[in-house]
């Protein structure tokens, strides 16, 4: 072949492609050979159903439809059963090829490895049987179980449970050829898998030139399908390489006539101090002083090292007592850290145990535990009925006129993904508590600097959207023609 394309990229393209190529190979053989019923060589024997009731902890290994995936047996899972003599005609041997009968995977196939030793068929698992070895070269059985599978799961399909049998498989008709005409179509396929194709006629010119070059035209398109993948891989990196640069105050110039960090910090302190005198909110337990061992990255002049805890408040917790709108973990858009898919109107007495913190227009919420990690969102706008949210979540009402998005923007830099990861515990569902979290370091720049950085990072990351949105399309077309590249081979056949 031409196209010299990677090992990867060759073996992917020509899996895809085995329904189209089998069907045109079989287009051309109908031209010369009669096309038969598969049952006239092939028989198509059901497994035993074994009681799973009588399984066993050791003994003869009972293959179902579970216990094979990507055409190999399985045994990590398997179930055994007693060594019985009836039911040898259901056992298995090296190089049989068996297929799912039903369910969702209906039609996948298996071929039974060296060395996995004897082996029971379970019912709903086909197993192909050749009546006269002497009408097959032994790889062709193989080919042909390729060449029936999508008829396969299309004639399987059309209720809730897809279901075939063995009778009515071995129904289906092909074009049977002599066994030199099988040795030579298996050669050809396995040649063109491998990119070892000789310059010579196979079995027949015209369909192999077809199939040459569909083989090299999909494996161009799906090169530049993967180069999409990787664009938009790269896309993401950018998103997290402008939110790095922002925080760490790289990505707009500084103006020596802000006013510094350092009395946004003072106006902080003083309207917490002055809530707490309200009683608006409650006094937080003290935070520990920053060492210089935490600090990640130095940061401009202007600039200060906070916790997140003292740049925050919350609106406290309450039991619902009236109709709410809930917002949980599963609400945010993860990729784009908004809230969606609110419940809203959610009477008290339906409310979910952990629909406990309160929140208002210009609060951040973070998720704290995985596999949520990263769904952050700020409330914009008043909802109503009023919104309560889970108590995965941590909430950040900013202080001083801290602008929500800037704070929003750093709780997804991988700065502070490193920290909450470095601070999760727990196995089945690992989280940060509340108070490791408000722990965390938070650069705060001048408040005129945080409105330009947010600015930019919104003009960069709309940017990166458009990208995204174009790779997608592109990904998209990129698939459609493939499918409709094999789709027109199967028509023109």
């Amino acid at each position: 072949m031409s196209c010299f394309r990677s090992p990867d990229v060759r073996n992917k393209t020509f899996f895809f492609n085995i329904p189209t190529y089998l069907n045109l190979i079989n287009s051309f053989l109908s031209n010369e050979y009669a096309n038969q019923l598969l049952g006239k060589h092939i028989k198509v024997f059901g497994g035993f159903a074994f009681k799973s009731s009588e399984y066993k902890s050791e003994g003869i290994p009972v293959i179902r439809i579970s216990d094979f995936n990507d055409e190999k047996i399985d045994l990590s899972d398997v179930k055994y059963y007693e060594e019985r003599p009836e039911l040898e005609k259901y056992s298995l041997k090296q190089g049989d090829i068996i297929i799912a009968l039903t369910g969702g995977t209906i039609g996948k196939l298996g071929i039974v490895q060296k060395g996995l030793g004897k082996l029971y068929l379970n019912q709903r698992v086909g197993k192909f049987y050749v009546l006269d070895s002497e009408d097959f070269f032994d790889e062709y059985i193989y080919w042909i179980a390729r060449g029936v599978q999508d008829k396969i799961k299309a004639f399987g399909y059309g209720g809730a449970q897809p279901n075939i049998s063995g009778t009515q498989i071995e129904e289906l008709k092909f074009p049977i050829p002599n066994v030199a005409t099988q040795k030579s179509i298996v050669s050809f396929l396995n040649d063109l898998r491998d990119n070892t194709l000789e310059n010579r006629e196979y079995f027949d010119m015209k369909t192999e030139g077809q199939i040459k070059k569909l083989q090299c035209l999909q494996e161009k398109i799906f090169t530049a399908n993967n180069r999409l993948i990787m664009d938009q891989a790269n896309i993401q990196e950018l998103r997290q390489a402008i939110l790095q640069e922002a925080v760490s105050g790289r990505l707009v110039p500084q103006d020596p006539n802000d006013e510094p960090a350092s009395e946004l910090l003072r106006k902080v302190r003083s309207e917490k101090e002055e809530l707490i005198k309200e009683k608006k909110i409650k006094r937080d337990k003290p935070l520990p002083p920053i060492t210089k061992e935490e600090i990640p990255y130095d940061l401009p002049k202007g600039w200060e090292w906070v916790r997140l805890g003292e740049i925050r408040h919350d609106w406290g917790q309450k039991i619902p007592d009236k109709k709410f709108t809930y917002i949980d973990v599963s609400s945010i858009n993860k990729e784009k850290g908004f809230v969606e898919n609110l419940s809203q109107q959610i009477l008290p007495q339906d409310a979910p145990s952990r629909a406990r913190k309160i929140v208002r227009k210009g609060t951040v919420i973070y998720s704290c535990v995985r596999p949520y990690l990263l769904n952050t969102s700020i409330i914009t706008d008043n909802i109503e009925p009023e919104p309560i949210t889970s108590t995965a979540f941590a909430i950040l009402h900013p202080l001083g006129g801290i602008d929500p998005e800037y704070l929003h923007y750093f709780l997804r830099s991988q700065v502070m993904i490193d920290f909450v990861n470095s601070k999760m515990v727990g196995i089945a569902y690992p989280a940060i508590s509340d108070s490791d979290f408000y722990k965390g370091l938070f650069p705060l720049p001048p408040l005129s600097e945080q409105r330009r950085i947010v600015e930019k990072v919104d003009q960069l990351i709309q940017t990166c959207d458009e990208l995204e949105t174009k790779v997608k399309e592109n990904q998209k077309y990129s698939e459609d023609l493939m499918n409709a590249i094999s789709k027109e081979a199967f028509e023109f056949s």
